[in-house]
């Protein structure tokens, strides 16, 4: 399984393929979200008449926007994904469902409406912690409302559905810094 290294061509060629074998991705139109990798550029996702288009740039007015470092962009999606590619042949799907946060269908937009706040996501992984911010609409990213520092582990598991905010809450996989319910309302873009 070849798993290129630059952000272009794993967006465009990679997540292409993987979108077409995994059916818990959308197949309905969803809302463009616009992934900005900082030195890198920006790329606006979204399913148009059943197909995945990415194409580089912010080519329409986002739903909701994620931004994230070049070396998070680095270790999170691609060093993840050959990993694994390596260690079993294929990807689980609790890796490929990493990117279903980026497809925003009516139930997630309706959870965007008339929000303009920022929610920070510190993923934990080998000892490093990498932010993600998440930004509904055309706003500016700022300052974030909440920040929701987990396990990179953890994360993987609840996109895909295996693990819940609020019980992760309990056992301490999961903290809230700032304003804890706007986070768990915005938990609803994380699946």
């Amino acid at each position: 399984m070849l798993i290129p290294d630059q952000p272009h061509e794993f967006l465009t060629e990679f997540l292409p393929t993987q979108y077409a074998i995994d059916k818990r991705y959308p197949r309905t139109d969803t809302y463009p979200t616009v992934l900005e990798i900082a030195d890198e550029g920006a790329w606006t996702i979204q399913v148009r008449n059943g197909a995945l288009n990415i194409e580089k740039g912010r080519l329409n007015e986002p739903t909701l926007q994620v931004g994230v470092a070049a070396d998070a962009f680095e270790v999170l999606f691609v060093a993840r994904t050959r990993s694994e590619a390596a260690r079993h042949g294929r990807l689980r799907d609790d890796t490929r469902s990493v990117f279903l946060p980026f497809f925003v269908d009516e139930k997630k937009r309706s959870l965007l409406k008339g929000q303009r706040d920022t929610l920070a996501l510190r993923l934990k992984h080998d000892g490093r912690t990498f932010p993600v911010l998440m930004t509904p609409g055309n706003h500016t990213p700022a300052e974030p409302r909440a920040t929701v520092s987990l396990a990179l582990d953890d994360f993987f598991g609840m996109t895909a559905g295996k693990k819940k905010a609020p019980m992760m809450l309990l056992k301490r996989q999961l903290k809230v810094g700032g304003d804890v319910g706007y986070a768990l309302k915005m938990n609803g873009l994380l699946s």
